[in-house]
């Protein structure tokens, strides 16, 4: 099926992508600025819920995607990478994040694997993009590779929202998977997308930490594509959650 008539899967991926970026970068800038800072992260994140009750669920996802757009390409600055505009810039992203995860999970056929799946490609193309620029983010590359790598991000996250806005859903969005989200990117920034944190416990290069972390992840998205096994016959019911 063409990326336009499924758009949700592909902005979902990006989405996914510009926030690991924000989140190592929150990392770096806002370590130093005290608890009150950081607090104001998940708190401006909480914005999810009264935008969508403001705008609509289309044109609030709409407009947190393209709020993160500008963000992306703001903190691409030095100047923009100043503790307020870096704080804004995650906020805005773990925003679309929540919201795109939720409108791709209203679909029944697809269901919860569909969004999980789309995480999965976030991460190892998170991995294929920072193993050629030494771990570095394009935020902190700079140069022409590192504003074209933005720019074509930038340009992606603004037809992808208003194609996923007019996206046909056939069950209410969101439901309880959607806390898993804050593990996975825990997980995702400090361990399964960080070649240098495995390479440096496991004694061997970046290129081999790399490898075997994009090995998890295109082994992760090929389990969550598998249909249930039919084995698991009245079992299903209970397994069907643990599985994923």
């Amino acid at each position: 099926m063409s990326p336009v008539a499924r758009p949700l899967p592909l902005l979902t991926a990006v989405v996914a992508l510009v926030t690991l970026e924000m989140l190592r970068l929150g990392a770096t800038v806002l370590g130093g600025a005290g608890a009150v800072a950081v607090a104001a992260v998940p708190a401006l994140a909480c914005l999810a819920g009264p935008l969508t009750w403001w705008l609509g669920s289309r044109q609030g996802l709409t407009v947190a995607v393209g709020v993160l757009a500008g963000a992306r390409l703001l903190v691409q600055f030095p100047v923009g990478r100043s503790v307020p505009l870096v704080g804004f810039a995650l906020a805005s992203a773990l925003v679309a994040l929540v919201l795109v995860v939720r409108r791709d999970m209203g679909d029944a056929a697809a269901g919860p694997g569909r969004a999980a799946r789309a995480i999965g490609l976030a991460v190892a193309c998170d991995l294929a993009l920072r193993l050629p620029l030494d771990l570095l983010d394009p935020i902190w590359r700079g140069g022409l590779l590192g504003w074209l790598l933005v720019l074509a991000l930038a340009a992606l996250l603004g037809p992808l929202a208003r194609a996923a806005a007019a996206e046909r859903l056939t069950r209410p969005p969101g439901g309880a998977q959607l806390a898993v989200l804050g593990p996975t990117f825990a997980l995702s920034s400090m361990l399964l997308a960080a070649p240098g944190a495995v390479a440096a416990t496991a004694g061997i290069s970046l290129t081999a930490a790399g490898l075997w972390l994009g090995a998890g992840a295109a082994a992760g998205i090929a389990l969550l594509s598998l249909p249930e096994p039919a084995l698991l016959g009245r079992w299903a019911r209970w397994t069907r959650w643990a599985l994923p």
